[in-house]
């Protein structure tokens, strides 16, 4: 019997849940909140931090761009932990894809970490993303997910 199952990852760079459905479930519109199964959620506190926060004695970097000089960091740490909770999840993902968990995944998440994410993802993993909404949703539960995600499928 064919796999069905889609995963929807709700992530920001300082938590994710994963919820298991299927698809076609989440078209009709007598869905339930209750067809919505949390497979795990993830805490990551440092992606919480300020920029401040994070601030280090370290010299950043003199460089070129066009006809002006620059200054700054490399990468900002939150960027680095935003790349390193990325890296966690897309981690997470591809193990359960190898497993047969799921066949299609929706990623959403605001897009700064959006674009984080997907540079994390390997490209079998890539191939199973049936959908990208670039908003932030961790705040929500699964009533209100559901009827906040209906706006986009």
């Amino acid at each position: 019997m064919e796999n069905t199952t889609t995963w929807l990852l709700i992530a920001d760079a300082s938590q994710a849940r994963i919820y298991s459905t299927h698809l076609a479930h989440l078209f009709r519109s007598d869905f339930q909140h209750n067809g919505l199964a949390l497979i795990d959620t993830f805490a990551h506190p440092t992606g919480r931090e300020r920029n401040i926060d994070f601030t280090t004695d370290k010299l950043g970097e003199f460089g070129r761009m066009g006809n002006r000089s620059t200054f700054g960091e490399k990468s900002t740490a939150k960027v680095m932990e935003a790349e390193r909770f990325a890296t966690q999840l897309a981690q997470y993902l591809e193990l359960a894809r190898q497993e047969h968990a799921y066949r299609d995944l929706i990623l959403v998440a605001p897009p700064g970490f959006m674009g984080i994410l997907q540079k994390q993802l390997t490209h079998e993993t890539h191939k199973c993303i049936a959908k990208c909404i670039d908003k932030n949703y961790t705040w929500a539960k699964n009533r209100d997910l559901l009827q906040s995600l209906s706006a986009h499928l």
